[in-house]
């Protein structure tokens, strides 16, 4: 499996909650893989709605944005 490394800023409390996941491993870098994996995020981005509606083809230059259509094709189920 290839890994990327990355670097995070974090609170206090947060450190502490990762120190605390860590148990007796004290690897925080695995509990922050675990609860990523944990996330529950789908394995397809392409099924997200919000991705679908960041990707969808965009109306014309120079017509106003509704903020009511991006909630309503975010959040409304289809009928």
């Amino acid at each position: 499996m290839a890994k990327r490394k990355i670097q995070l800023y974090l609170t206090e409390e947060q450190y502490q909650v990762l120190k605390q996941r860590s148990g007796d491993s004290g690897s925080i870098a695995a509990a922050v893989r675990d609860l990523v994996d944990a996330s529950g995020v789908p394995a397809d981005p392409k099924s997200d709605p919000f991705f679908q509606y960041l990707t969808r083809k965009r109306k014309p230059s120079g017509t106003p944005y509704d903020a009511g259509d991006a909630k309503r094709e975010l959040y409304e189920r289809p009928r």
